[in-house]
């Protein structure tokens, strides 16, 4: 993806920022912690099951401060690489929105129909598939 002066102007911003500076930009609105399900390069579906240390009221991570050493690699760190792969995060989250701007729709979750993945009774592919979120795949769009 080519990026404009300005979108290279900010991408920079991003890198060289503190980790407070760099907490600050997130929004805690918790789609992060979706599980998506990925089809080819593109096409990203979003899913109503979430990390089991997402609270869904709080949209905060019971384990924020460790959740690397206690998840393994189920939780990826949201760093400059993963904000412009643009598979990961929807383009409303904060720092996508930092580089390229408003996104053009909003995303709207009803939480009461999330669930945490220590509810489901297999994580396989099949399971997960059947919870994505139909339209999901929009929410990427640059």
């Amino acid at each position: 993806m080519e990026y404009t002066p300005e979108q290279l102007s900010r991408i920079n911003e991003l890198r060289n920022m503190t980790e407070p500076q760099w907490d600050s930009i997130c929004r805690g609105c918790g789609v992060c912690c979706l599980f998506k399900v990925v089809f080819g390069k593109s096409r990203v579906y979003y899913t109503n099951i979430c990390c089991e240390n997402l609270d869904t009221k709080t949209k905060k991570c019971n384990i924020f401060e460790h959740r690397f050493e206690r998840t393994g690699h189920k939780c990826a760190k949201v760093d400059l690489d993963v904000v412009l792969s643009d598979r990961l995060l929807p383009r409303t989250c904060g720092y996508v929105e930092y580089i390229f701007g408003p996104a053009p729709r909003a995303i709207n979750i009803n939480w009461s129909h999330v669930m945490s993945a220590n509810q489901l009774d297999s994580e396989d592919f099949a399971t997960v598939l059947r919870h994505r979120i139909p339209g999901s795949t929009r929410w990427n769009g640059r």
